[in-house]
Formats: structure tokens, sequence, C-alpha cells
């Protein structure tokens, strides 16, 4: 592959991204020996695949994601899920209660109300169905505490960071806690309304800046309280 820049490169379609031996990852296709992006965006390299984050674009869902939604609809046997796509997510009641859900005696309006924040999981989805969900995992289910803020679902891998160390950052300058949905949408949770401002302000800092260098360290700083008219 070729050597690696400094910085964030941002690539067009059809432009060459790696070659050799190296996997095409998301926004990418391999063409004979080299990797070439099908996405305007920022070129991401890993140890064996090239991938691209495309600038600007929509939640598509895919089996295993975590996605954070807000439950729009309940039905006798499902709640249906907002999950910031063109598709709804679909939690089946039988998820919640089990086998032995029984619509006579079960209400899933009183376990998840219009409105419900749910964190979840994508566990099967194609084109000729929407996404179904499951919350029978350590850490799903109904969010609590938090609030939300909504980031274009393109720029998610840039807040998450190589590693989570995006993320980790933001957490550790702000001693918040946040659980970032693949589909765009991230739970913050923090005691300190001006904390809650500088959060939304990094989250849109790194929304807008995704595609520059040095982008880690002006989130910490802003968050810090070290930039100019803090």
């Amino acid at each position: 592959m070729e050597g690696e820049s400094r910085g964030p490169v941002v690539v067009v379609p059809g432009e060459v991204i790696g070659s050799g031996n190296y996997r095409a990852g998301d926004n990418a296709v391999r063409i004979g020996n080299s990797v070439v992006a099908t996405r305007v965006g920022i070129r991401r390299g890993g140890p064996d695949a090239v991938s691209v984050i495309p600038l600007k674009g929509f939640y598509v869902p895919r089996v295993g994601d975590l996605v954070v939604g807000i439950v729009c609809d309940v039905t006798y046997n499902m709640w249906k899920v907002d999950i910031n796509s063109p598709y709804f997510g679909v939690l089946p009641a039988t998820d919640v209660f089990g086998r032995r859900f029984d619509p006579t005696r079960d209400d899933p309006l009183r376990t998840f109300d219009i409105g419900t924040v749910l964190k979840a999981k994508i566990v099967a989805y194609d084109r000729s169905q929407d996404p179904l969900l499951t919350i029978r995992e350590p850490e799903l289910g109904k969010a609590d505490f938090g609030f939300l803020v909504r980031v274009n679902p393109a720029k998610i891998a840039r807040v998450i960071g190589r590693g989570g160390s995006m993320l980790s950052k933001i957490q550790q300058a702000s001693n918040s806690r946040a659980i970032v949905g693949q589909n765009g949408t991230v739970i913050v949770t923090t005691n300190d309304p001006a904390m809650r401002d500088k959060l939304i302000r990094a989250l849109r800092l790194i929304e807008d800046e995704a595609h520059t260098y040095g982008l880690t360290e002006k989130v910490v700083e802003l968050i810090s309280g070290k930039v100019e008219g803090e």
C-alpha cells in the first residue's frame, strides 16, 4: 500500500486508495490489484483493509450494529422504533416477554410507551423487510438517563475514532459517559449543564471538520475550556 499521510486524506469515487493484499472495506471495491473508493470521503487504512468514511450520507442498517432509537408506534405484538433511517426498526414482543408472550396478558404499551429511548442491536435485515432488533444483551434496553444528540451517520466513525480513541478522549475530558449508536444518535450523560453545551458543540465540531487534521486536539481543547471565548 502507498505510504500513509500525516492527516486525513479526502478521496473521490474511482480514486485508488490502496493496493496489494488489502481487503476493500466500506465504500470501496477491489479492482485487480487495487482498492478503489466508491464515495467521496476520508480514506481510512487498517491492518488488513482500507475503507472510506463518507462525508455525507444516511444510516443504512447492518446486522450487528448498536443503534439508539425512539419508540414511535406500539402494537399488540411489537414496537416500531425510529432508528434515524429510511427503515423503521422492529422489536418483537417475544424479545422482551419471551416465548410465553401472551397478548391477552402482557401489555407492550406498559413496558415501552411511545417516546421511549431504546439501546438495541440489529440482528436481521434485508431490503425486503424492516430491521429486526433485540435488547436481550447486557447494556441494551431502555435508556433512563442522558440527552440525545443526532450526528450525521456518515461521521459516527469519526466520533468513535480509531479503536475508540476519540470517544475515550471526549469522555475523559468531560467526565461524562456517551453511548454512540451507529445510526447517528448519541446518548450523553452529564450532571453539568455547561458541559452539556460543550459536548454538543464538540459533536458538531466533529461533524463539520471530520476531514481535518488535529481534530482530536481541537475537541479536547473545546471541552476543557481552552479555546478562545471560554
